[in-house]
């Protein structure tokens, strides 16, 4: 059983709504950022999806629950050979290490001669790493194919080098809500080579976030029937990071999608033609707007003229797991930096 011993220290208020705002408690954070596993009448995890009719009791799930299924990207519209499976899955989870318990994001990568369900070292497999923290959803730490292992270290480190402040780096979202608009507060974050880092400057990062219903098309994949098309309206914190101080003279935005029950659900990259220096732009963005990999989506969209988006990925195909797997097999060596699971005490 996971302790939630870490995240209620961090000093985060279950919901008190007022007239303008309401505050998100540490279970509606974490039902943003983790998917569900459904409990059945006696509180013991079954099989199937948040989308199910019968899945009326539910809870986050861990890194160490049976995995009933995954979520895996759209593949292109033309790939016929992936009707079944995605390119890379990625599981929202909780997962205790160093006697505190995080969010998991994985990025599982596939396609041959990637294999599902194992970290593949070097072939571009990862994920990333959120912590709650002085009242913010925030990523400590990410590993993708590019860069490896990096971790975002926030100001807080040089005043309190043993605090959760520091934690405080690439922001999500924060527990404060006020809905039907966009919240704004500039990020300030660096890249250490280690969770202990404490760099000497920081980039800024505008960052906007809101919540609302958004309409998700999802595709259901079992083991023994054809893939089921489904709709659902889902409650949704949209994130937006922006490199710079704001929209206009930012240069990238990186988008995030944030569903209850689901963790996070879509990515995208947006360049800004009019500032960006990154070479074959244009190109990028006709590949990936050719591809079909990200359907419509509300707010979806480019904050100004010349933004375009060059990447995105959509997890939004859910997989029925044949095997009994958990994501504590996945076996990502990047979390051994933030000490010992819960399993090996």
């Amino acid at each position: 059983m996971v302790s939630f011993r870490y995240l209620l220290l961090l000093g985060l208020s279950f919901a008190t709504p007022s007239n303008s705002a309401e505050k998100l408690g540490v279970d509606d954070s974490l039902n943003y950022l983790t998917q569900s596993i459904c409990l059945d009448a006696g509180g013991r995890p079954m099989a199937g999806t948040p989308l199910d009719d019968r899945c009326l009791a539910k809870r986050s799930q861990t890194a160490m629950d049976r995995t009933y299924y995954r979520k895996h990207d759209w593949p292109n519209a033309n790939d016929i050979w992936r009707e079944k499976s995605g390119y890379q899955a990625s599981d929202s989870v909780l997962v205790e290490r160093g006697g505190r318990t995080w969010v998991l994001q994985t990025l599982d990568f596939g396609d041959a001669p990637r294999i599902f369900g194992q970290f593949d070292a070097g072939q571009g497999d990862g994920g990333q790493v959120v912590a709650l923290a002085g009242g913010w959803a925030s990523a400590i730490m990410t590993e993708d194919g590019g860069a490896g292992v990096q971790w975002f270290i926030g100001p807080g480190c040089r005043t309190e080098s043993k605090s959760n402040a520091r934690l405080v780096s690439w922001i999500f979202f924060g527990q404060v809500m006020r809905p039907g608009d966009w919240q704004s507060v500039i990020a300030r974050l660096s890249l250490a080579t280690s969770p202990t880092g404490c760099p000497t400057n920081f980039n800024t990062a505008y960052t906007r976030y809101r919540r609302d219903l958004i309409d998700v098309d999802f595709r259901v994949v079992g083991r023994s029937k054809d893939a089921l098309m489904i709709t659902r309206k889902l409650d949704v914190i949209v994130s937006e990071h922006y490199a710079g101080d704001d929209i206009a003279h930012a240069g990238h935005l990186e988008r995030f999608y944030f569903a209850r029950d689901f963790g996070l659900l879509r990515w995208e990259r947006w360049e800004n033609l009019a500032i960006s220096l990154q070479p074959g732009i244009g190109e990028m963005a006709d590949l990936i707007a050719a591809s079909g990999r990200c359907r419509a989506l509300r707010y979806s969209e480019p904050p100004g003229p010349h933004w375009r988006m060059i990447d995105c990925r959509s997890w939004t195909m859910l997989v029925e797991q044949q095997a009994n797997w958990s994501v504590d097999m996945y076996g990502w060596p990047a979390l051994d930096a933030l000490g010992p699971s819960a399993k090996t005490k």
